[in-house]
Parts: C-alpha cells; structure tokens; sequence
C-alpha cells in the first residue's frame, strides 16, 4: 500500500512540476535571468522527487561562481604572472565555423 501512495504522490509532483528536460531549461535559464516566483516553487518542488536535477543545478551553480570567482584563469594571459594554469589552446577559424555551423542546425 505504502509504495503505491508513493508512486502516486511522484506522479502527481512529476505532472505538477514537467519533466526533467523542462526543469533543466529552466535552471539554465535561470543563469541568465531571474525566474518568477512560482517558476522557482516549481523546480524545488521537483526537486523532492528528482536527485539527478538537484545534482544537475549545484552543478551549474559551482561553475558560474568558480568563473566569477577567477576570471583571470580564463583569460588567455602571456605576460608570466598569471597563475599556473593551462591555458586553453585557441580554435583554429575551420574549427570555429564547423562549431557554428552545428549550433545553427541545431536551433533551426
């Protein structure tokens, strides 16, 4: 009887609250601008149900504060005092266009 409340009551959040495919747009989206009140009620309702989600927001959380927390890490600096990091090798311009190219089709 117990797993067949508990079943029901995931159903009943899950259909309250979208799917995960939603609730992932929306945190992503709420990286870029605010989400009204009852939008965030709804992702922390889902996240009751959903671990994954949760996982998926602390995630996207911890990289935009460690970007805003060391900018100068992203910058691709050659005056021998920036940290000791790796830069990250500059895409070639064939490389960028194909990326381009992907996004496009993509989001037609």
């Amino acid at each position: 009887m117990f797993n067949r409340i508990k079943t029901w009551t995931v159903w009943c959040i899950k259909e309250a609250t979208g799917s995960c495919a939603e609730v992932t747009r929306l945190l992503s989206q709420g990286m870029d601008q605010p989400l009204p009140w009852h939008v965030r009620c709804k992702i922390r309702v889902h996240f009751l149900i959903c671990d994954l989600c949760q996982r998926y927001g602390r995630q996207i959380r911890f990289l935009r504060e460690a970007m805003r927390k060391y900018p100068e890490r992203l910058e691709n600096s050659s005056d021998g005092n920036s940290p000791a990091v790796a830069s990250p090798r500059a895409l070639s311009p064939e490389t960028k266009e194909r990326l381009k190219q992907k996004l496009r089709e993509q989001t037609n």
